[in-house]
């Protein structure tokens, strides 16, 4: 799909120190068929002859100029002086990978999907690195889905990290509220819950930028209360719309979204407010709890449970002390400890006995107690040493050519708050998963190391992490059954042990890619990889492009 008009809506609001980078970035997508729509929200500083002089230099791009209306209004003057066939929206901020548009739109073609949303990069002033926002809602390349299959969609929320059908977006009738902030939150959901299907791509397609300097962006000015205010404003108009629009489940997906980010990242910010700040948001807090649908907060992690309880029952000034500690605390598992064989989250406010708060409070959420994970390492590891003679009459090893070696995969991975200070305290067996077929799973013992530095840098003191190593040769012995070969994806999974606790997890890096072995040609025409998804491993023995169809 090459000839194919995208219009490109990008709102500005005195950005004249990046807006030159960002039209830059836009000009440049290898996909050149683009209108350009930029819209001058009233901006004070120079802005708008940045896009005067841009608008000049490349006629894909004309100026739009309103008075100051905030991003909403900006964007949907934009989306009318639109003409495209699909629709993208950049902010004034951030950047595109060249591929961007290219890429989207090629998936479109081949899927027929409403729209398409892509990965996204954060981007600050140490490079590019993992959103953790949008890991949570692009985990994996998924075509012709939608939001009730993939209830994970309802963090992909914002706008500038998709590419839209213009035919969609007018029958859904979709818009931006105007006179607010976090209008993409309404928007986008809106957008999710009303599309035929969607894709979901992991490729990077934006990177979004940390302000370290200059004026912060809306999502790190959490500390104004007219944000927060405003954020509340739009989780009550996506609850309506998914009453009017939606499904009980998406309703009660969407609040469980909601409890567990977006009002989350205020209740870790209220120490550094003012009194009247922390009144306001508590009492608003309190008001969005009352219409939750039932039993929902007892799903949450033990440290938002403890934090909702609180505000319920309108006791202040211990949220605020509880606030405090999370800050001095800001690992995601809480310490844990045993109470009658139980265990419990021990955290502050547990032995009041005064304040009676429920035991219920503190018993920990399945997913609290996740491993943490690092793949490290993979490397091919030498063929095995030739086998002795065999006997006579016998055959001499393989018989279709096949090459015997090992991909050893090394990393670390422990359950957090399980003190692991002795080999016997640990376990973990890697366990590959054939991806869409009928095959039992591979299970392979990995051997323990001893990793004192995972200790040292897991930021507290109470538990050793020190048998959190291991390493596992996933040997290609194990990828046939007789003389068929098991062809396909396998997803690459970990099974955790500290002390009683068994936990599950996706091998998976945590920080940059390991060094790529490359492809192992394991028989005549046939090769094993090891590759990445969203930072998650996966391996794939299939033909070797090289010999073309076996």
């Amino acid at each position: 799909m090459t000839d194919h008009l995208i219009s490109v809506v990008v709102p500005f609001y005195n950005n004249a120190d990046l807006l030159g980078d960002c039209l830059a970035s836009i000009a440049a997508q290898t996909h050149s068929d683009l209108q350009v729509v930029m819209v001058d929200d009233g901006s004070a500083d120079g802005s708008a002859a940045i896009a005067r002089a841009q608008a000049a230099a490349d006629p894909r791009f004309e100026l739009v100029s309103v008075r100051n209306g905030g991003p909403g209004w900006a964007r949907n003057h934009g989306v009318a002086a639109a003409t495209g066939e699909f629709l993208a929206f950049v902010d004034a901020d951030d950047l595109l990978p060249p591929d961007a548009y290219a890429t989207m739109l090629e998936v479109l073609g081949r899927s027929g999907s409403d729209f398409v949303s892509g990965g996204v990069l954060r981007l600050s002033a140490a490079g590019l690195g993992r959103s953790g926002l949008h890991a949570r809602a692009i985990r994996a390349r998924r075509l012709g889905t939608c939001i009730s299959a993939a209830p994970e969609l309802f963090y992909d929320i914002s706008v500038w990290n998709k590419l839209f059908r213009r035919s969609f977006w007018d029958v859904a009738e979709l818009s931006f509220p105007e006179g607010m902030l976090w209008e993409d939150l309404v928007a986008m959901t809106e957008a999710h819950v009303l599309a035929r299907s969607v894709d979901v791509i992991t490729d990077p397609v934006y990177h979004w930028r940390d302000r370290d300097k200059g004026a912060p962006s809306i999502t790190q000015s959490r500390a104004d209360a007219g944000n927060f205010r405003d954020r509340f404003t739009a989780l009550g108009m996506i609850d309506d719309f998914l009453r009017a629009r939606g499904s009980p489940a998406m309703l009660r997906q969407h609040q469980h979204k909601a409890l567990v980010n977006d009002l989350w990242l205020y209740v870790r910010d209220l120490p550094g407010t003012s009194a009247d700040y922390q009144a306001e948001f508590t009492k608003l807090a309190a008001g969005y709890l009352l219409q939750v649908s039932p039993g929902l907060t007892g799903e949450l992690p033990s440290s938002h449970k403890l934090a909702y309880s609180l505000i319920s029952a309108g006791r202040q000034a211990e949220l605020i002390e509880f606030a405090r500690w999370l800050a001095a605390h800001p690992g995601r598992t809480p310490p844990m400890v045993r109470v009658r064989g139980r265990l419990r989250a021990d955290l502050p406010l547990r032995e009041d006995r005064a304040l009676a708060i429920p035991a219920e409070v503190f018993r920990p959420q399945w997913r609290e107690l996740d491993p943490y994970v690092a793949v490290e390492s993979i490397a091919w590891q030498p063929e095995p040493e030739p086998e002795p003679e065999p006997e006579p009459g016998s055959p001499a090893g393989p018989q279709d050519g096949s090459r015997p070696a090992a991909l050893r995969i090394t990393g670390w991975a422990y359950v957090p708050s399980m003190d692991i200070a002795r080999r016997r305290h640990a376990t973990k067996l890697v366990v590959l998963v054939p991806r869409g077929r009928r095959r039992p799973p591979l299970v392979l013992p990995a051997r323990q190391l001893k990793r004192p530095d995972v200790t040292a840098a897991s930021g507290q003191d109470r538990y050793s992490y020190d048998w959190s190593g291991f390493s596992c040769d996933l040997s290609t012995r194990l990828l046939r059954s007789g003389r068929r070969w098991l062809t396909g994806t396998w997803d690459c999974f970990v099974l955790v042990r500290g002390r009683a606790v068994w936990r599950p997890a996706r091998l998976h890096a945590a920080g940059p890619l390991p060094a790529d072995p490359g492809p192992r040609l394991i028989a005549p025409g046939l090769t094993l990889a090891a590759r990445w998804t969203g930072g998650r491993l996966e391996v794939r023995l299939g033909p070797d492009p090289a010999a073309g169809p076996l």
